[in-house]
Parts: structure tokens; sequence; C-alpha cells
């Protein structure tokens, strides 16, 4: 099986540093939609190179789901199947808040637990990377069996993918400050036995946005 994990699109929230979790569903911005323009676009020319992929799965998220549909569009295929599981990590009271000051220091010191192998920290009222595992698991391992020997799309969030890789490849979720994933990024797995990485981060169908970005920051 080869398993393609792609990151949403940028967003405002991403722009403004605001913490999005599973609470804020924006759209992308404009550059968000021509990341996932270029995403369309890769996956169309990759179509054409032999690549069959037999299903887009996605995130419920809009921004996730904004993306995923323009996935789907290149590789001629239906519309995305939504997993509830991939929504984005929930950092509860932190959410919606920018990221400075006092919330910023508590991020930083979840973070730096989560990066000392401290797994079982959180922000307050918000999921352990334990937490997001096991849900997202529910959903993601039933479409791992049924698509054993396919390759597959799945659109989700920067945390939520970062934590995804890391417990396949590892079986733990102590690597995934490893597996960093740009917005609208591509990793590919292959597996099961064992899962390995073929392409890590892939952000080549992004070169010439940046004129773009620069225009409407």
């Amino acid at each position: 099986m080869r398993l393609h994990i792609v990151r949403h699109g940028e967003t405002r929230h991403n722009l403004e540093g605001r913490i999005q979790g599973d609470l804020l569903d924006d759209d992308l911005t404009e550059v968000g939609h021509a990341q996932a323009e270029a995403l369309r676009r890769h996956y169309a020319h990759e179509r054409e190179r032999g690549l069959v992929a037999a299903c887009v799965y996605t995130s419920p998220l809009l921004r996730a789901r904004s993306t995923a549909r323009r996935i789907a569009e290149g590789l001629d295929l239906p519309a995305p199947t939504e997993l509830p599981g991939m929504r984005e990590v929930s950092w509860g009271e932190h959410m919606g808040k920018l990221n400075e000051g006092e919330t910023r220091a508590d991020m930083e010191r979840v973070l730096r637990s989560w990066d000392e192998g401290r797994l079982d920290a959180r922000a307050p009222g918000g999921e352990t990377p334990h937490d997001a595992w096991t849900r997202a698991m529910r959903d993601l391992a039933p479409v791992l069996e049924r698509h054993a020997d396919d390759t597959v799309i799945l659109v989700g969030h920067g945390r939520i993918n970062k934590i995804v890789t890391s417990g396949l490849l590892h079986g733990d979720l102590a690597h995934m400050e490893a597996y960093p994933q740009a917005n609208a990024g591509i990793t590919i797995l292959e597996g099961p036995d064992p899962w390995r990485v073929v392409a890590p981060n892939r952000t080549q169908h992004l070169v010439g946005l940046r004129a773009l970005e620069e225009r409407v920051s």
C-alpha cells in the first residue's frame, strides 16, 4: 500500500498564528486555494503518468475538505470520504487564541513535554497525542485494511498528520516532530510490513506560488 498524507492549504488563521485545532473551521486563503490547485495539477499529472489511486479520504474540517476536493478532481475520483477521526488535535482552552503571551508559553510547555517523551501532557481541556492517535485509528485502521494493495490519499492537518506518521512508522508517537509538513505538503508512506517513508514533506508542486503569497500577505 502507498499512503499519501497531505496537509491542507493555507488558512487565514495559519497566517495570523491563531490556534485552530478542531474548533476554528475556516476555509483556505487565496494562497491556500492556489496551493490546492497546485495539488490538483500535481495529481492530474501523476495520473497521466500512471498513478492509480483508489480513494481520497479527508478530515471533516472545511480547510481539509476544500483541499481534498481538488485532489480528487485531479485524480478523476469521486468526492472525498470524510474520516471524523482525522480532525485536528484539540488544544482545549487555547483554541481560537493567538499563539502569544501566556498562551504561547503554555503551548511551548506542552510541545516540550511531547518532545521529551511525556506524551500524557495536554493543554487545559485539550487532547494528548495518544487521545488523537486512538480516535484517528478508529477510522483509519479499516481504511488501511480495505486498501492493502492500493494507493490512497489522506488529507489532514499539521499535528494529526505528524501523529499518524509517527505511529505508523515507529509504533509510538515520540518521533512525531521528525515529520513536519508544510501547508499542501505531501508525505508518502509505503507499507505496512514495515511502513517506510518514500517521500517526506514533498513541496516541489508548490514552486512558483511565492509571488502570490507575498502579494496577499
